[in-house]
């Protein structure tokens, strides 16, 4: 079997720190980085064994989650209009 070099356009979520083969999914990912940023997870603590505190991660606001929709569409429509196009 051979292996032969190919190149790709690849899309870069600087905030993610990731790259992502499709621009959707680094629109996501910016998104959700930029959420996470803002918004960050909170840890559950027990005590004796119990759960006093179940914790919080910002997908459980429905607010939040429609907030990221409306962000990853915003991401999107700039990097079209930015001209971004490969």
């Amino acid at each position: 079997m051979r292996l032969t070099a190919v190149q790709r356009v690849v899309y870069l979520a600087p905030t993610a720190k990731r790259y992502y083969f499709t621009r959707r999914a680094a629109a996501g990912a910016e998104a959700r980085a930029l959420i996470k940023r803002k918004y960050p997870t909170e840890r559950p603590e027990s005590e004796g064994g119990y759960v006093t505190y179940r914790g919080w991660h910002w997908s459980e606001d429905e607010r939040l989650v429609k907030v990221c929709s409306r962000l990853t569409k915003r991401i999107l429509r700039l990097a079209l209009s930015s001209g971004s196009e490969p």
